[in-house]
């Protein structure tokens, strides 16, 4: 509790001081394009992609096949349901199935937890994300997703490394405003 306490106390002081610098212990990512931030507990090496490339998000390198990504993207759906649902479609054209959906929250909104199955190259792996729906000042629908994928018959280890990540990734995930003033909403 009191690390989570923590963890939301510099999210703040971070948007407060318009997203700056990270506290010293944490890795820090803004995107000011799609107005959010996140916060990880330690230090971890993000991967972005190199301008002129879109801006979306980021990703975590947990080992050769698991890994945590970070992402903002505009969607056509106009509901949670529908921005998931559209989600979910594009999971499914890469060969995923959907093993359940539950009802979360991320950066203080309502979202969805997804569990997919997917097949690729010979592999099976899991896909676990949290979605949220959201239309900063001046944008359309976005989808906010957190995820992490990993063997389904990979290392317990490594397994439950992606989804402790996916918690920290989830619980330290904000809304900024457009000014990097505090989290919306």
């Amino acid at each position: 509790m009191l690390a989570r306490r923590m963890r939301a106390a510099v999210v703040m002081a971070l948007a407060l001081a318009g997203a700056a610098q990270a506290a010293e212990g944490y890795t820090h990512y803004a995107n000011k394009n799609w107005m959010y931030v996140v916060i990880l507990p330690g230090k971890v090496k993000l991967v972005t992609s190199k301008p002129p490339m879109p801006n979306h998000g980021f990703a975590v390198n947990l080992s050769r096949r698991a890994r945590l990504w970070v992402d903002a993207g505009s969607t056509d759906g106009e509901t949670l349901a529908q921005a998931v649902d559209e989600q979910v479609g594009v999971w499914r054209g890469a060969g995923c199935v959907e093993l359940g959906r539950a009802d979360d929250r991320l950066g203080g909104r309502p979202a969805v937890r997804l569990l997919l199955r997917c097949q690729a190259k010979g592999e099976t792996n899991l896909q676990r994300m949290v979605i949220a729906l959201a239309a900063p000042v001046g944008m359309n629908n976005t989808a906010y997703t957190v995820g992490v994928s990993y063997r389904e018959h990979g290392p317990k280890a490594e397994a439950d490394r992606a989804d402790a990540l996916l918690e920290d990734a989830r619980a330290g995930f904000r809304f900024i405003g457009e000014d990097g003033s505090p989290p919306l909403g």
